[in-house]
């Protein structure tokens, strides 16, 4: 009886720890691990001026990323909602448009590139299109199978492609800049084409031109499509700002920072992935105390996330750097810099979802404005009293601007749950009150 017992102790652990959702988070941490080594080798091996080069093709392609109109962001929406021959539908529907517009995009590509200034970008510019046109669909698989919650076969595919990117890597020495750039490529091309031949539900099977449809997807996703281009913006304003009064080695020196921000932005990202699905369906269900219990536990995994990723920055990134990557760190006083910003503005996360639950955008909207106001405002000011920019300064500014968006979306937060009650963490009950 004791040993059927712990037997059954045993599964109870493993069922929650050992569940699709858990290592989907874990898998993503592994995945930026070898994320990281690509980091790593990318630094260690480029001068400064090629790692600005590399950091160019990386803005390029988030910019490409996000001109998918808010598409693959309401289509997931759909998706997490709608029956099957829908979702059919949704899907040809993406495709169709990543179609149309990657045939714009190149068409602009190739006359940028045929211009006196852009021939010197020229294979960049095209192959940071290609790899953006390809982090489109990434980006539109992804959330179909979170959708899905076809969680294991997704931790596959990323696993896959990621050590797919670290392979020419290993080749470094007879090509470092051009084996660097392909390595950007690679993750989304072998994600793309694996999860094409895998899942025959995520295969396009027509054109979809069905303007009705288009238009609910639209009426979903592009209020978050205008947020997104506008944290775009703010990031731009930023980089675009250092190449042009710093140039290329200036924007090398702020890579360290820019590694930083998108290693911590990896598990509130996996976390809102896992729990978005569950509070839409809760939410349709009307499953007011399951709202509540998730809720509760994003925002208790966040903190203590946050916890743990400023003990390490604080506490281990410098004897790192020392033994992994010296000539790095003057440049981790950038990383100290932004890191209060990001971190709480990080912790917004569960309460922002909200707002997808809900469809209800505008406070995405004045968050990322005001960031993007804030960004250009507060960069120009300094440019005109010291003549330039400066990498410590404008990564104050980086971490004001985090914490403003952060102060707009706790505000719209808490007046959509003064209407829908339902989201609040709990009912607080005033003594001599009745309960509610």
């Amino acid at each position: 009886m004791a040993s059927n017992s712990v037997w059954r102790s045993f599964g109870l652990t493993r069922n929650v720890f050992l569940n699709d959702r858990t290592l989907f988070v874990a898998v993503n941490v592994g995945v930026n691990i070898f994320l990281l080594v690509r980091s790593y080798i990318t630094m260690r091996t480029l001068v400064y001026s090629d790692l600005g080069l590399v950091a160019l093709m990386q803005t390029i392609i988030l910019l490409v990323a996000a001109l998918q109109m808010g598409v693959v962001n309401g289509a997931y929406r759909l998706v997490c909602s709608e029956p099957d021959h829908a979702v059919r539908a949704v899907n040809n529907l993406v495709y169709t448009f990543v179609g149309v517009l990657s045939v714009v995009l190149f068409i602009g590509g190739g006359l940028a590139v045929i211009s006196p200034n852009g021939r010197k970008y020229a294979i960049l510019v095209l192959f940071s299109i290609f790899a953006g046109v390809l982090t489109i669909l990434k980006n539109w698989m992804t959330n179909f199978m979170i959708a899905k919650i076809t969680l294991r076969s997704l931790n596959i595919v990323n696993l896959i492609s990621s050590l797919a990117a670290i392979v020419p890597l290993a080749f470094v020495k007879y090509s470092p800049l051009l084996l660097c750039l392909s390595s950007l490529i690679l993750q989304p091309l072998v994600f793309a084409a694996y999860v094409l031949v895998s899942q025959k539900s995520l295969r396009p099977s027509g054109i979809e031109l069905s303007a009705p449809l288009f238009r609910r997807v639209m009426s979903t996703g592009f209020v978050v499509f205008l947020t997104g281009m506008l944290l775009m913006a703010n990031n731009q304003i930023e980089r675009w700002s250092i190449l042009s009064y710093l140039g290329a080695d200036g924007l090398g020196r702020y890579y360290l920072a820019l590694v930083f921000l998108n290693l911590y932005a990896l598990v509130p990202t996996s976390l809102d992935a896992i729990f978005l699905p569950k509070l839409v369906r809760s939410y349709v269900d009307l499953d007011d105390a399951k709202i509540r219990i998730d809720m509760r536990r994003f925002v208790i995994a966040l903190i203590v996330y946050s916890a743990v990723a400023v003990a390490g920055v604080l506490v281990i990134a410098r004897p790192i750097l020392e033994a992994l990557l010296p000539k790095y760190l003057d440049d981790l006083q950038y990383v100290y810099l932004v890191l209060p910003g990001v971190v709480l503005f990080g912790l917004t996360a569960p309460f922002a979802m909200v707002f997808n639950v809900l469809i209800q955008f505008r406070y995405y909207f004045f968050a990322y404005g005001l960031g993007t106001l804030c960004t250009a405002a507060l960069i120009g000011a300094y440019i005109v009293v010291a003549g330039s920019i400066d990498l410590a300064a404008l990564s104050i500014i980086k971490s004001i601007v985090y914490i403003a968006m952060g102060v707009v979306i706790m505000a719209g937060y808490l007046e959509v749950s003064r209407v829908h009650p339902t989201f609040r963490f709990a009912r607080f009950r005033i003594k001599g009150a009745p309960a509610t």
